[in-house]
């Protein structure tokens, strides 16, 4: 299979539909909450389904859906996201908060949405550029306040960011004893205490930009989803698509985000690197460096190495190659300087954490159903690599290149001793870039990719 059949002439379920269900999904899966473990059970199952379904027909979306069918399809997706903000259902949950700060945003969303619906084929450059403008500018506004209500509020990660940022001005290595906060999980006894900092490299630096210029390292997560959402609201303005401003409504209005932002979880930096080598992926160089960022910037990617080698379209030689080298430099700098204490604070660390029965994975369904597992850590390990192997085969331009990541890490996760809502914000994010290609149709980026050409119809406006 060198592309994707996103409509199917017969009875089979339609890729493109599946994909959408699982983004809805996965999006509320934010949350938290055990129970929220069945949706995403549900969603990594339509992901997968979505991948490696046997493609049927060749008709195209518009065709096949009469009209306007996807568009209603996006809009009443972010309707769905918009109310939910209305009536309170994801509360940021860490540092005060306001109902206003909380149910606002999901009206915008809504009204947004509405906007760009009924304008049809009139959206043009007027009201596609307000509606960037618009969404870029209230998203960073809400952050902002959001960030002021949790000041100096937040989990370990929090002040493990703050720790290495100090650590690091003064010359220090991060890795080592030098930062120690106290353990927030559940599981830790009275006492405990991470010692090192638990991320990579590129999230030390990254982090501690965002504390030496704002004192606050989650700056870095709002700088970073503004720029998300930046790169897919530019490509739909750039295209004049209707369905692309969407999707970055789709995005935008994800309930828990806030939760992530507060919570200073790691997640929007790597979708913004990811975003940059989606949107950048003609040039192999650049979109490399930007790939090599995203998966040198959290430990999980070390299962999605097989897809840097299976990709298959014009340019992923040099893609591959930058992507490593990156990895390679900015990893190896820190192990250079201690080895060992990298293992131990970034490695070590996480396999060796107890399982955590609130995890949205299958952890957490054996604990809905009154049951205790600890699955081995190579079980993850063996599992996204498996999945990567199969799922880059089925690879052929960047649109599967980012579901086949998504799903790899799904597999992963759900087989993990934990799993929290931030992990899967960032397979809502990998879905919505494949969306933004699968919407708009403007994503076929070689000859390889004619399949996704043929089906699929761009909606420019007037």
């Amino acid at each position: 299979m060198t592309g994707f059949d996103l409509a199917s002439s017969d009875s089979r379920p339609r890729r493109d539909l599946l994909l959408l269900f699982a983004t809805v999904l996965f999006g509320l899966s934010i949350r938290g909450g055990t129970t929220t473990s069945i949706a995403v059970l549900i969603g990594c199952t339509s992901l997968a389904i979505a991948l490696f379904i046997r493609p049927g027909g060749t008709r195209s979306v518009e065709a096949a859906w009469g009209g306007r069918g996807w568009e209603t399809r996006l809009m009443i997706s972010v309707v769905v996201f918009g109310l939910l903000g209305v009536i309170g259902w994801s509360p940021a949950s860490i540092g005060p908060t306001s109902s206003e700060l909380e149910r606002l945003p999901g009206v915008l969303w809504v009204v947004a949405s509405i906007v760009v619906f009924i304008g049809g084929r009139g959206v043009g450059r007027l009201i596609g550029g307000g509606v960037v403008v618009i969404t870029l500018g209230a998203t960073l506004l809400l952050g902002l306040d959001h960030l002021s209500a949790a000041e100096g509020v937040g989990f370990d990660v929090y002040f493990l960011h703050v720790e290495a940022a100090e650590a690091i001005a003064n010359g220090h290595n991060p890795y080592t004893d030098v930062v120690q906060v106290p353990n927030g999980s559940p599981t830790a006894e009275p006492g405990d205490v991470i010692t090192g900092y638990v991320y990579p490299p590129v999230t030390a630096a990254s982090y501690s930009l965002g504390y030496w210029a704002f004192s606050d390292p989650r700056f870095t997560s709002l700088v970073a989803w503004l720029a998300f959402l930046g790169f897919i609201g530019i490509g739909a303005f750039r295209s004049r698509s209707r369905s692309g401003l969407l999707v970055m409504l789709l995005m935008a209005s994800i309930p828990g985000w806030p939760l992530v932002l507060r919570a200073a979880w790691t997640e929007p930096l790597s979708l913004a690197f990811l975003a940059g080598a989606f949107f950048l992926w003609k040039r192999p160089m650049t979109s490399g460096a930007f790939l090599g960022l995203a998966l040198a910037s959290k430990q999980y990617f070390v299962v999605t190495a097989p897809l840097l080698l299976l990709q298959r379209d014009s340019g992923w030689i040099k893609r591959a190659v930058v992507a490593g080298a990156v990895i390679a430099a900015t990893i190896g700098a820190v192990i250079l300087w201690d080895a060992g204490a990298f293992w131990s604070a970034a490695v070590e660390f996480h396999t060796s954490t107890p399982p955590r029965p609130d995890s949205l994975n299958l952890v957490g369904i054996a604990s809905l159903l009154g049951l205790s597992w600890n699955p081995p850590t190579f079980l993850a390990l063996a599992a996204g690599l498996l999945v990567a192997i199969a799922a880059g085969r089925r690879s052929a331009h960047r649109a599967g290149f980012m579901l086949a990541l998504g799903l790899t890490l799904a597999a992963s996760f759900l087989l993990s001793s934990q799993a929290f809502a931030n992990y899967w914000f960032l397979i809502a994010g990998l879905c919505g870039l494949a969306l933004w290609d699968i919407s708009t149709g403007v994503g076929a980026d070689d000859a390889t990719d004619q399949g996704l050409k043929a089906a699929v119809v761009s909606t420019p406006g007037a």
